[in-house]
Order: C-alpha cells, then structure tokens, then sequence
C-alpha cells in the first residue's frame, strides 16, 4: 500500500482561492432554464464517461449553460456495444432533466459526437 503525501495549503493555494471562489459564485456562470427559449441538448460520449449539458441562449445571443450532468457507465453498460454506449448518455440526459425538458415551449435540439447514431 503507497503512502498518500499529506496535503498542505500553501501559500499558493492561499492566492488563487479567492479568484475561483468569486469565479464560482458570480454570474455569468449558469442561467435558470426558460421554457420559452429554445433547448439544446448537447451530449459527448468518451469511453466510460458520458457528458450531457443542456444549453439555452441569452437576450444578447450568447450560449449559456444551463445544467450539466456527467453519468458515469459501469458493469453491463460498459460492456455494451458502441450504439448504445452513444446512445447512453442521451437518454441519461434526458431522463435526469425530463421535468425541464416537458415544460419547454420549442423543440428541443440534440446534439453530439455520436458518428454511431448518424
């Protein structure tokens, strides 16, 4: 068994804390989902890990995200064949938001890196 190195704050950690404290904590980070804007639903598969986020654009045009959910795959779904390992995460995704997604006014859009899906 390795021995862990005991973990110090330094004076390094000390100067950077307060930058990604104001940075995690002041807008524009996240925007609150309106229904009445359209939804896109942009997920990213890469080997185990599936990524979704679901993004809505602002007032002035700017994507913004609005969630972001990361299902980690195991077991069977690991061992699943490449279609449904793409497929995955979208339906993840969609399943993990559904309460959001119901409410929206427009369509909503998918989007990917799913060359399986095409």
């Amino acid at each position: 068994m390795s021995k862990q190195p005991k973990w110090e704050w330094t004076q390094d950690d000390e100067c950077v804390f307060p930058k990604l404290n104001w940075a995690t904590t002041h807008a524009p980070i996240r925007k609150v989902v309106d229904p009445d804007r359209p939804i896109i639903l942009h997920t990213h598969t890469c080997g185990f890990i599936g990524i979704g986020k679901l993004n809505q654009y602002d007032s002035f045009g700017t994507r913004k995200l609005v969630k972001f959910h990361s299902p980690y795959c195991s077991g069977a779904k690991l061992n699943s064949d490449r279609y449904a390992q793409d497929i995955l995460p979208i339906v993840e995704t969609l399943k993990q938001w559904h309460h959001l997604l119901a409410a929206a006014h427009d369509k909503i859009l998918i989007q990917g890196n799913h060359k399986y899906l095409e």
